[in-house]
């Protein structure tokens, strides 16, 4: 349950645990000690245990989470256990005692953080409760686009909502129970002092497409985006893209790539009027040769021009015996001149 949502490369989650996973390393050398101390490492465990210590290092510069930031520390304790889940028991004891050695340097008396991730022993909790804060962080890039935008779900998209609002309806149930004590229900009361009552349940999909579609009409967005910005360069416009911004002014990480620049960026007219012509023209010779390649386009092309050649040739050798004939006829009438040259002498040269 904890990672079928992985492979959603746009949700929010997804993008800053990728950045949790890269954006900061430190402590290579300690890290590097692991090599001698385990008989199987390999690379990741080095590089989880570098990406440990500098997220820890940079624990203020963590601001990945947008209006969820406050809980920077559930998230980077969540991020840590996902990646124990993955190692063996002799493995998960070497690297939590790097973690906590860094997690000493950085924080000795956990005032800024604490080190929850050594409490997630119950592996169902842990997912119900990841899944929970997960979901929250993805809520307003999922109502953003599939509410607000009215854009179209893939399927996948359409399987993490509902499968999120389920969870949190599941979890309403089990914590109204005071005996119930479980890391998941302190998840809901962090999620509910964020979001208005039933909030979170009110996402759903307008139409359901395949990934596929979805990446093909992406792409004629981009397409329509980018010739009306050529059109609004020809009439001596600026082309502007305007970041998404928070309530903040800050710009939202909607688990999107990065936007561009918010400065207004004056558009070369000469440059993409030479784009406009030459796009069309590529695009035109790539769908022939794609008809040529894979369709009945081929052989239907094929006969016509064996067909033109034939006709051209037979054109050609009826042009060749007229233009043969038409040559004998001019000699044979000029070797007639020529004859009766011959016997021709002007009495005055005598």
């Amino acid at each position: 349950m904890a990672s079928t949502y992985d492979n959603i490369e746009h949700l929010t989650s997804v993008r800053v645990y990728k950045q949790l996973d890269n954006m900061f390393l430190d402590k290579s050398g300690e890290c590097s000690k692991l090599e001698s101390e385990l008989t199987n490492v390999n690379t990741d465990i080095i590089i989880f245990c570098m990406s440990v210590a500098g997220n820890l290092t940079n624990y203020d510069k963590l601001n990945y989470f947008d209006s969820l930031n406050k809980y920077r520390c559930k998230y980077l304790n969540l991020w840590i256990k996902s990646h124990l889940l993955k190692y063996n028991n002799k493995e998960q004891a070497l690297v939590i005692s790097k973690c906590l050695s860094f997690w000493d340097e950085f924080d000795k008396n956990r005032d800024k953080c604490d080190s929850e991730f050594l409490n997630y022993t119950d592996e169902d909790d842990y997912t119900k409760t990841k899944y929970l804060y997960d979901y929250a962080l993805n809520y307003r890039m999922l109502d953003y686009y599939f509410v607000q935008k009215k854009d179209r779900c893939t399927k996948e998209d359409d399987i993490y909502i509902k499968k999120s609002i389920n969870l949190y309806k599941e979890a309403e149930l089990e914590c109204k129970n005071p005996k119930v004590r479980k890391k998941y229900c302190g998840a809901l009361n962090d999620i509910k002092n964020e979001y208005s009552q039933g909030q979170l349940l009110k996402l759903t999909c307008n139409e359901i497409i395949t990934k596929e579609t979805a990446n093909i009409l992406n792409e004629i967005s981009t397409l329509r985006e980018e010739n009306s910005q050529l059109k609004r360069s020809r009439k001596g416009e600026q082309c502007e893209i305007p970041p998404l911004q928070d309530k903040d002014g800050e710009r939202c990480s909607q688990g999107l790539p990065p936007l561009v620049s918010p400065q207004v960026e004056s558009c070369d007219s000469g440059s993409h009027t030479v784009i406009t012509v030459v796009v069309p023209i590529v695009s035109i010779v790539f769908v022939l040769l794609v008809l040529y390649k894979f369709s009945s386009f081929r052989p239907w092309l094929l006969s016509k021009l064996n067909r033109k050649n034939i006709l051209e040739h037979n054109i050609n050798e009826e042009e060749l015996h007229e233009a043969s004939g038409n040559m004998f006829h001019y000699n044979s009438i000029h070797l007639q001149e020529d004859d009766h040259r011959i016997g021709y002498v002007p009495m005055e040269n005598i």
